[in-house]
């Protein structure tokens, strides 16, 4: 599969259980593994997102780390 990003990607987490994952640069992007463009794209207006996680417990929370030393939640 191919899946079209209009930025570089810093890094991408899978949703267990489901079709679903997750990847960040400037912006969040969900993705389902069906399609190759992203379903749901977040925008904080930090600069970069480095890193991101879902969460096992509440499967619908991600949670990143970007540039400028925020940690935030995504419901």
């Amino acid at each position: 599969s191919v899946y079209k990003s209009d930025e570089g990607l810093n890094a991408i987490d899978h949703q267990y259980g489901t079709e679903v994952f997750a990847t960040c640069s400037s912006v969040l992007q969900l993705w389902d593994v069906n399609r190759s463009h992203p379903v749901s794209t977040f925008s904080w207006g930090v600069e970069t997102i480095h890193t991101l996680r879902w969460n096992a417990a509440e499967r619908d929370v991600v949670a990143t780390s970007a540039s400028d030393l925020t940690i935030t939640l995504y419901d």
